[in-house]
Parts: C-alpha cells; structure tokens; sequence
C-alpha cells in the first residue's frame, strides 16, 4: 500500500507542474471543473483515505467538502459521468473528527449542518466518510479501497483596473486614478502565468475579507496597490475570503 502511495504521489506531482500554465476557461486547471467559487477533481483510484487525503494535498487541495444540495448534486453528476467508462458508486470525501465531533477537514465547519438525517458515527470509531452516487453520506472503514476520490480547492480570481492594456510586452496598468479604479476579472491564459505567494516581487499583502467588494476597496486605498486576487477562505458558503493585494503585473 505505501509503494502504491508513492506511485500516486509522483504522479501527482507531475500533474501539479504540467498544469502549470495550462487554465480552463473558468480558471480551473485543465482536468478540473468548475463550479461556483471551487475547482474539483475526480481521481479513478482504488486507494484508501488517507492515501486520497495526501494526494489532494499534494495538489495543493483538501478531498472534497459539501456544503449545499447543489453541490452534492454536482459532485454525484462527477461521478455519474466517471460511471460511462466504470460503475462508480462511492467517492471518498473529506470528513473527520476533531475535538469529538464530526467536521470536514478543510475547516468549513461540521457535517451536521447538510446532512442532518444521517446519523453520524462514534467520534471514537476509525471509520471515514464517503458520498454515493445517489447522494447519501456513508461511513466504511478508513483502510477499505474506495474506487474514486474528489480534491477540491478554492479558485483564484484576480483583478484589474477595467484600462488595463495587453500586448506583447505584458499587462500595462494605469497611473492610481480615481476615474480607472473600476476592476474587472483577468482570465486565462494571462492569469495563470502570475504568481500569487509571499515569495512574488508582486505581493503587498493578504487580508481577510467578506465580500469581493471589500478586497477592491482594501486595494484602492493601499497606494502602491495595482490589482488583487480573492479565493474563498473555506467552503462554508464561501462566507469569508483572502484578498491578496498585488503591486503590478507582468505575464510576459
């Protein structure tokens, strides 16, 4: 089991750096999907949790929370499309205790708050969760092989003045002027050559905000502020965000 581990995260690793510079259309990279403010993605592999659990964070994502019906619905129809090619009728999802109680492991909260028909499991029980194709939370034990698991992670909106201009010699923003602040999305491919982390000579500083709104007007008050980039906080109904403030950009 761990030889099998080791192939899947050198694998993993791979698709982390091919993806690189490769966006969908929603920002997602490619082989993930969209859906509202999250990237998913349905691994076929009959591996155990915690063997999931550590690939997704190899991919710099958390196996998947659920929060809404709509996203339930979603992630059933993810396998129900992975069910043309096999049966799949369970995926492994991020559940797990803390403190005693059942919660999703990307901190989004508990898991009583959707599924409160189901009964949950003895905290002390090593048992793990995983959602069915038709839509109901189920616990086996935590060593059993699920056929598929879903990473989920949030997506990375930036933002510039709605002035900027594009050319060959990158994105040239305007002077900090009341009349240009009015930002809009920057899409792929410019958006998935820029790099959001402390380590980039862009970076000002990161925030936690409410609303998008709130990061806008964090970036027109801060002088030196050029764009910014919001991404949810965690999967609670995107309730609070980062707001990353960026100085300038060049995606040359």
């Amino acid at each position: 089991m761990i030889f099998k581990l080791l192939v899947w995260i050198y694998i993993a690793g791979i698709a982390v750096v091919s993806a690189v510079g490769h966006l969908g259309p929603e920002g997602c990279e490619r082989g993930w999907q969209h859906f509202k403010d999250y990237c998913y993605l349905a691994v076929d592999a009959h591996i155990h949790f915690d063997s999931a659990k550590a690939i997704c964070l190899i991919k710099e994502a958390t196996l998947t929370s659920l929060w809404r019906h709509d996203e339930i619905k979603f992630v059933t129809n993810l396998l129900i499309n992975l069910n043309a090619i096999k049966p799949y009728t369970s995926t492994w999802i991020g559940t797990g205790v803390i403190r005693n109680r059942w919660v999703w492991l990307d901190g989004s909260g508990s898991l009583d708050n959707l599924f409160k028909g189901t009964k949950l499991p003895e905290a002390s029980k090593e048992v793990c969760g995983y959602l069915t194709s038709e839509g109901s939370l189920e616990f086996i034990d935590c060593d059993v092989t699920a056929p598929v698991f879903i990473c989920k992670k949030p997506l990375d909106k930036i933002y510039v003045p709605s002035t900027f201009n594009i050319s060959k010699d990158g994105i040239v923003l305007p002077e900090h002027d009341p009349d240009d602040i009015i930002y809009e999305r920057l899409w792929p491919p410019f958006s998935d050559r820029i790099i959001l982390n402390m380590t980039s000579p862009n970076y000002i500083a990161t925030v936690e905000i409410a609303h998008e709104t709130d990061c806008a007007y964090r970036c027109y008050t801060v002088d030196e502020c050029r764009a910014f980039a919001v991404a949810c906080k965690s999967a609670r109904k995107c309730s609070m965000r980062f707001c990353r403030l960026l100085s300038g950009l060049d995606v040359r």
